[in-house]
């Protein structure tokens, strides 16, 4: 298994403070509009017109990967790669693309559209992060 990209501790702040008590109970936010379009978490407004308001909507944490990136260690004496990091661009079923964190257990098993969906790993410390995996 790879270890996610991004696994690193993110902070609350009031915008934000909605989705990471979601998240904590295991589900997926979004940001929806009055005519139902969604934006990703981090959207603030909708800009198609910065005066409405958005609401927080509850979501699939489903999706299709549409690119991925993995980070590789240095080869080491004997010229091996560990991969140290892997992320994703993911197409949710709502609409929006967002960027995750992604693990699975062999890369060569991931092509664009593959079906991912959210978990939501305990972190240690700092607030949970959904982490994407193949499903």
């Amino acid at each position: 298994m790879t270890s996610p990209i991004a696994r690193f501790p993110v902070e609350r702040d009031e915008a934000s403070a909605r989705f990471f008590d979601a998240t904590r109970d295991g589900r997926f936010l979004l940001r929806r509009a009055g005519d139902g379009t969604y934006f990703g978490p981090g959207v603030r407004s909708d800009p198609r017109d910065p005066a409405a308001p958005l609401v927080w909507s509850e979501a699939s944490g489903r999706g299709k990967l549409v690119a991925w990136i993995v980070g590789r260690a240095r080869p080491d004496d004997s010229g091996s790669q560990a991969v140290v990091s892997l992320g994703g661009l993911i197409a949710l079923d709502e609409g929006p693309w967002i960027l995750a964190p992604l693990e699975c257990d062999d890369l060569t098993e991931l092509r664009a559209g593959t079906r991912v969906a959210a978990t939501y790993p305990m972190p240690t410390r700092g607030e949970v992060l959904p982490v994407f995996i193949t499903t």
